[in-house]
């Protein structure tokens, strides 16, 4: 996925230069050939979607997060690479709203997979959840990067 985001950027960035001398050449002339704007158009099409490409690959967490309570919606082996995921909450009555939403991922070679669904079979399990901050490229837009960390509270 990496690579092929590098070729489309580059690719972008010939047709740019092609459009920019195409430019440069006509700066006299009314108007641009239409290989010129043939090439502005894709250039900045291309770039768009090398754009889109560089968020879907790109994993940042601006600050460390540390979350505490139950476990809910475990979810294990997702497709298509195996990961975990599951969320937290305060307690078994708490309600869930987007102020305080805490989901995350763990990929298939975790060590803490174990804690997390012994957590989620019983709610009186409680745990604490602890993420690191990130700024990483990934191969895949659905890879779990693995900044997270699982213990058991002690009551």
């Amino acid at each position: 996925m990496i690579t092929a985001t590098i070729i489309l950027g580059l690719i972008a960035l010939i047709l740019f230069v092609v459009w920019l001398v195409e430019l440069i050449r006509s700066f006299g002339n009314w108007g641009i050939s239409g290989i010129g704007f043939a090439c502005g158009v894709l250039s900045m099409f291309l770039g768009f979607v090398w754009f889109i490409f560089l968020l879907n690959i790109m994993r940042v967490e601006y600050s460390e997060q540390n979350v505490s309570g139950v476990v809910y919606n475990a979810r294990n082996n997702e497709w298509p690479l195996g990961n975990t995921s599951f969320s937290v909450r305060a307690s078994e009555n708490t309600y869930v709203s987007e102020e305080n939403k805490s989901s995350f991922c763990l990929p298939s070679n975790s060590p803490y997979i174990k804690v997390v669904n012994e957590a989620a079979k019983n709610k009186k399990t409680k745990v604490s959840v602890t993420t690191e901050k990130i700024f990483e490229f990934v191969n895949n837009p659905f890879t779990c990067v693995d900044n997270v960390k699982v213990e058991y509270l002690n009551d």
